[in-house]
């Protein structure tokens, strides 16, 4: 789901190349992982949205590690194919679904695809839609001063069309108090070289197990992730 429409074929393309279900090879994707199991598997999650929810892959992680009912919410239906979700077409910035509706609300990667005021209305409708006392988290790519920027745009948005914003943490954080929330976790995640670690021209164990293990602070993390409960 994005702000700036990326054409269908471009999409479609991005859609098939992801797997159905969380692999792991990624540093962030553990970690998110475990913030979850850590914070949110021994709670009552009745009910969980992805907005922005490509292929539904991080939802069906959910459904089978927080035994939830998951929804996904897009604005193209490509990735929309497993029966046990309830997909729905539509915009983040407005939703259809009631008041106080999920205990969990989530999103990865979908909020740098928007300027900042489309930005804050789509974090107003998660908040809308999310229980009091419920759980909002949100991940969006490390792009202030990183070596992620660098790739992101000229990778994605040079070569495919994509549109990524920066997004600062302290906005979000910013925006989330200005809506009743409480932050549980807020950390920097991934690592930008082990990307080069998995690439087949680099076959050796040794040369795959010193780019994984290359460390440059806040510049070669990837992600940033923020789970917060609302009050």
């Amino acid at each position: 789901m994005s702000g700036n429409r990326v054409p269908a074929p471009i999409w479609n393309k991005h859609i098939k190349s992801l797997p159905k279900y969380p692999i792991f090879k990624q540093e962030w994707e553990i970690e998110l992982a475990d913030t979850l199991n850590r914070y949110l598997a021994q709670k009552d999650i009745g009910k969980t949205l992805e907005v922005g929810c490509s292929n539904g892959r991080w939802l069906r992680w959910c459904a089978d590690n927080l035994t939830c009912e998951c929804y996904g919410l897009d604005s193209d239906p490509a990735g929309f194919e497993d029966n046990k979700i309830e997909f729905r077409v539509g915009d983040a910035r407005r939703m259809t679904y009631p008041d106080e509706t999920f205990d969990l609300v989530f999103s990865l990667g979908l909020l740098e695809h928007f300027e900042y005021e489309d930005r804050r209305r789509i974090l107003a409708e998660q908040t809308r839609v999310l229980k009091r006392g419920g759980f909002l988290l949100c991940q969006v790519p490390n792009l202030f001063g990183s070596l992620e920027y660098i790739y992101v745009k000229y990778h994605y948005d040079f070569k495919q069309g994509f549109v990524h914003h920066i997004v600062r943490p302290r906005e979000i954080h910013h925006i989330l108090k200005s809506f009743g929330f409480e932050t549980v976790i807020s950390r920097f995640t991934g690592n930008f070289f082990e990307r080069f670690a998995w690439n087949k021209v680099r076959k050796t164990y040794q040369v795959r197990k010193h780019l994984a293990s290359i460390r440059l602070g806040v510049l070669s993390r990837t992600e940033y992730i923020v789970l917060a409960r609302r009050l």
